[in-house]
C-alpha cells in the first residue's frame, strides 16, 4: 500500500512538471497571438500602482489610461491628445509578448523553474536585456509564463544599474478581435462627447437668464436707480439662478456675480447721492465730492481744496482715518465708493508726514501709504466736510 502510494505522488509530480513550457512552445504560443487584450497593473519604483487595458492586434498595439490613450504603429508610437493622435518619439509601449519577443533576442535565456500565479502554472522565464553599444543600464526580467497560454501572468524588471525594481500582475486575458474594436468605439464615442461639449460652450447658457443678467448689468450702471432697487434686483437673480447644468459652469459665475453686487450695494447704500455732485455718508456724518480725475500732487490737491466752494464750501482734505472709514471691508483689488474719480487708485489725505511727505490710502491693496509731496502718479483727491442732522 505505501509503493503504491508513493507510486501515485510520483505520478502526480511528473504530471504537473509535464505542463511546463520549453522556451520554443513559449515562444510558438506567442507568436501564433494576432488579436489580445489584457489589464495590467503596473507597480513602479515610486511605488506608484498605474492600471492600464492594453489592446494587441498584430503587431499595433493600444493602451487605454496611459496619456490618455496610446497607440504603437509600425514602429512609431502616438499619444492621443487634444482630440487626435499626435507622434511622440521617446514613448516606449511594452506589453507582455514584447517581452517574450525580448527574450528570444536575448543571449542568456533560461528557465529557472515553475511556480503557481494566482492558481495558474507557470513557467518561470529569466533573461538580461541585450546592452545597448553606447552603455546602459544592465536590466534583469524574470517572466511567470502561463503554461496555458504562453503569455507572461508576472513580469518583475529589475534595473540593476539604477537599482529599481518594477512589477507587473496581468489579468482578464481576452483574444477577441471585438476588444480591439471596441477600444476604437470608445474613443470615437470619446471624440464625439468632447465636440459635443465644445459646441455647447459655444452657445448662449439658457438664453433667457442671459437675457436678465445682460438687462442687470446696464441697470448696475445707472445712476437714477437707488441701491436698494439694485439690492433687490440682483438678490432675486442669485436666489432663482440655480446650477441647473452640472457641465455649465456659466450658472456660477452669474450667481457669484449676483451675491458680490448684493454685497456691494448694500455696504453703497449707506451713501445718498445729491444732483450737485455730493454724496452723504449716512453712516460716518460726513459728505463728500470727487476731485479731478487726472494725477495731482499734494499741494495740488490742497489748493484745489481750498478754493472749493461748492455748496457753501467747508470742504477740506479727508484724514488718513475717514479714508480708510470708506473702504469695504473684505474687497481687494481695484474698488472705489460711488464718488471716486474714475480712474486712479489712491486718494491723498490732510495728514502730513514730515518733512516732505504726506499720507494717502490705496484702495487697492485697503492699506494707507506715505508718498512724497511732489508725487502725482496716479493720486487723486476728495474732498470732506461734516453736516449736521445726519440720519
Amino acid at each position: 500500500m505505501k509503493r503504491f502510494a508513493t507510486f501515485l505522488l510520483v505520478a502526480f509530480l511528473l504530471a504537473g512538471s509535464a505542463q511546463a513550457l520549453t522556451l520554443e512552445e513559449i515562444f510558438s504560443k506567442t507568436d501564433s497571438i494576432r488579436n489580445l487584450s489584457y489589464w495590467t497593473k503596473v507597480t513602479s519604483p515610486a511605488n506608484t500602482i498605474r492600471m492600464f487595458r492594453i489592446w494587441i492586434h498584430g503587431d499595433d498595439v493600444y493602451v487605454d489610461g496611459l496619456f490618455g490613450g496610446t497607440k504603437h504603429v509600425d514602429g512609431k508610437s502616438f499619444i492621443y491628445q487634444n482630440d487626435k493622435w499626435v507622434e511622440s518619439p521617446g514613448l516606449t509601449v511594452n506589453t507582455a509578448i514584447s517581452f517574450i519577443k525580448k527574450a528570444r533576442e536575448a543571449d542568456d535565456t533560461r528557465i529557472t523553474g515553475e511556480e503557481s500565479v494566482g492558481g495558474e502554472p507557470t513557467t518561470v522565464v529569466a533573461y538580461t536585456e541585450p546592452r545597448p553599444k553606447q552603455g546602459g543600464s544592465e536590466i534583469h526580467v524574470t517572466l511567470w509564463v502561463s503554461n496555458k497560454t504562453g503569455i507572461p501572468l508576472k513580469i518583475l524588471v529589475n534595473n540593476v544599474t539604477q537599482k529599481k525594481v518594477q512589477t507587473e500582475e496581468i489579468t482578464d486575458i481576452t483574444y477577441g478581435e471585438e476588444d480591439y474594436k471596441d477600444f476604437f468605439r470608445e474613443l470615437a464615442e470619446r471624440k464625439e462627447r468632447v465636440r459635443r461639449a465644445m459646441e455647447a460652450r459655444k452657445k448662449p447658457w439658457h438664453p433667457e437668464k442671459e437675457r436678465q443678467y445682460a438687462e442687470l448689468m446696464e441697470m448696475d450702471k445707472q445712476a437714477a436707480v437707488s441701491a436698494q432697487d439694485k439690492i433687490d434686483a440682483w438678490d432675486a437673480f442669485h436666489k432663482g439662478t440655480l446650477p441647473d447644468d452640472p457641465d455649465s459652469g456659466r450658472d456660477n459665475v452669474m450667481r457669484l456675480y449676483a451675491y458680490k453686487r448684493v454685497f456691494y450695494w448694500k455696504w453703497a447704500a449707506r451713501f445718498h447721492f445729491s444732483e450737485n455732485g455730493i454724496f452723504r455718508d449716512t453712516e460716518m456724518g460726513l459728505e463728500w465730492t470727487p476731485g479731478p480725475d487726472k494725477d495731482i500732487n499734494w499741494k495740488e490737491a490742497q489748493s484745489w481744496v481750498s478754493s472749493l466752494a461748492l455748496d457753501g464750501g467747508g470742504w477740506r482734505l479727508p484724514t488718513i482715518e475717514e479714508l480708510k472709514g470708506i473702504h469695504k471691508r473684505g474687497s481687494f483689488g481695484h474698488f472705489h465708493p460711488p464718488f471716486f474719480p474714475e480712474t486712479g487708485w489712491r486718494l491723498w489725505s490732510g495728514d502730513e508726514r514730515p518733512p516732505l511727505n504726506a499720507w494717502c490710502f490705496s484702495y487697492t491693496y485697503g492699506r494707507k501709504y506715505s508718498r512724497h509731496v511732489n508725487d502725482s502718479k496716479d493720486m487723486r483727491a476728495a474732498a470732506v466736510r461734516a453736516y449736521e442732522n445726519s440720519e
